[in-house]
Parts: C-alpha cells; sequence; structure tokens
C-alpha cells in the first residue's frame, strides 16, 4: 500500500478517535441473551451485535452506562434471588460481557439503580437505596472502573433511573412510581427541581443521543421507546412516542460509538485527509 495512502488513514483513525461522543452514536440495549443496537428512526429494526453471555451469578442488566474517557460500555446487573450487584463491561464488537466487580449485596449496600456516566465528574453514578427505607433509592454513589464506590449526595427522591447530559451538564433523575416525574438533580447539594410528567406505564431506561439533542427512554415488558425533548435542558417538555422496540424485552439504554466505523465514515475521513495531503492518486503530471 502507498505510504501516502497508511498515512492518511492513520491520520482519519486519528481524527476518529478525537470526534467527541457528541457526534455520532447508537443506542445500545441488552436483552435476555444479547447485547443490541436499537433504531431510534425505526423502532422495529434491532440489531444484534452478540451473545453477551453473562455468567450464572449475574441474572439481568438492569442499567447501563458509556464511559467516552475509556471508551467503555459498562452495566450494572443483580441477581434477584441472591441480591448481588455487579458492576459489568460489554465488548461492543461482540456482545460479550465481562464482571468487573461484585459491588456487594443488597441487604448490605441496597438495589443500585440509576446509572449513568458524568463527563463533569469523570466518573459513573449510581443510586441506591438506605437499608433503612429499601423502597426508596434517594442515596447518589459515584463508581470508578474498578467498582470502588464513594458517597455522592443524598437526595429526597426515589432514582429508579437516570440520564446526563453533557451538552448543558445536566443530570436527570426519575422517580416513575406511580408518580412519574422527570427532575433535574443538583450533583452537589442534591436538590431537585421537577421538570414534569412523564407517561405512565413509567420509563424505566433512559440514554441521552447528543447528535440529535434528545433523551430515549424505554418502558419494561412492552419495549415502547419514546423521545423526550427538554427546553435547553429544561421545562416544558416535549415526549413523543417513537413505536416498540422489536425482539425481547430489553434493559437498559446507553449512546455509544459504533465498535467498528461504518466504511462511508472511513472514506469520508480518508478522502478529507487526502485532500489536505494534496494526494493525487495515479495521476502523474506529464
Amino acid at each position: 500500500m502507498n505510504l501516502q495512502i497508511k498515512n492518511a488513514m492513520l491520520a482519519s483513525m486519528l481524527m476518529l478517535s478525537l470526534l467527541p461522543r457528541t457526534t455520532w452514536g447508537a443506542l445500545y440495549s441488552v436483552t435476555q441473551t444479547n447485547l443490541v443496537i436499537v433504531d431510534p428512526l425505526n423502532p422495529s429494526n434491532t440489531t444484534i451485535v452478540g451473545p453477551h453471555n453473562l455468567p450464572s451469578q449475574v441474572g439481568r442488566v438492569d442499567a447501563l452506562a458509556y464511559n467516552p474517557e475509556t471508551d467503555t460500555l459498562f452495566g450494572i446487573g443483580d441477581n434477584p434471588g441472591q441480591g448481588d450487584n455487579f458492576l459489568l463491561s460489554f465488548d461492543r464488537a461482540s456482545g460479550n460481557a465481562t464482571v468487573i466487580s461484585n459491588l456487594g449485596n443488597a441487604t448490605s449496600v441496597g438495589y443500585f439503580e440509576g446509572f449513568e456516566y458524568v463527563d463533569a465528574l469523570h466518573s459513573l453514578v449510581v443510586a441506591t437505596n438506605q437499608l433503612s427505607n429499601p423502597a426508596q433509592s434517594t442515596e447518589l454513589l459515584t463508581i470508578n472502573s474498578s467498582g470502588v464506590t464513594t458517597s455522592l449526595v443524598s437526595t429526597s427522591l426515589d432514582n429508579d433511573a437516570a440520564v446526563y447530559d453533557p451538552l448543558h451538564n445536566l443530570f436527570y433523575t426519575v422517580d416513575p412510581n406511580g408518580v412519574g416525574q422527570f427532575a433535574e438533580v443538583n450533583l452537589t447539594t442534591g436538590i431537585s427541581t421537577n421538570l414534569g410528567a412523564i407517561p405512565l406505564p413509567y420509563l424505566v431506561e433512559f440514554a441521552f443521543q447528543a447528535s440529535d439533542a434528545n433523551i430515549y427512554g424505554i418502558t419494561p415488558y412492552t419495549n415502547e421507546l419514546y423521545q423526550i425533548h427538554t427546553t435547553n435542558g429544561s421545562s416544558p417538555l416535549s415526549i413523543v412516542s417513537l413505536g416498540t422496540v422489536a425482539g425481547d424485552e430489553i434493559h437498559g439504554l446507553a449512546s455509544a460509538p459504533l465498535s467498528v466505523p461504518e466504511p462511508a465514515t472511513w472514506n469520508l475521513l480518508t478522502a478529507g485527509v487526502l485532500s489536505l495531503l494534496g494526494y493525487r492518486g495515479k495521476h502523474r503530471n506529464v
């Protein structure tokens, strides 16, 4: 291969790696057996990435979050029969899941919900309940990539689901248990601002897709996908049903780059670099 073309391809890869996560991404989710990609433009079109092969000690995946700094898709899983919480990672090329850490049993650390990555904190954030009030996930913790948790802030909400808007640096949680409140939570003070109601039956997991500045949410059991648009990060909310996601019941939702760029993306980047280098291919001056 021509050295100049090789250099152009390497430069293309570098350019792609420097693209912020606000530029492009896919909505990843998990079924009982597979890691999948959900198409918000056509929810009936679900792409299977591959089997996640969850180990037997993990009964299910509750939530997903993507860390753009380490390019890692994380998950929170548990075992309803035993009560253990797990931090997982997923290979976005094969779908395979890896257990990073056992985060502890619910009898000692509570149940983990409301999982998201917060750019401003450079950390994963998760909600858990107080043992004195197991029905309310009021406590927010940070989790590092090894599974070590640290107390962040206490709120007055039951933070069953969470989503982070990196464009406005805002953290939202949802208390869906018959209330359906969508709230912005200050991660320093724990003070919340209710932005409005969300559809019931409740949305159980969310993802912010920065490429179109929309939040996407999914309902349990029925797989109905919703698009939620804030007004510059605040109310009023615009909520639209996009249809039913095809296939098995899905759990978790996270926006992350595709693991392998599409050919058109490579071609565009390479062409741009070649033009910058003034590459003329096989044409020679005569």
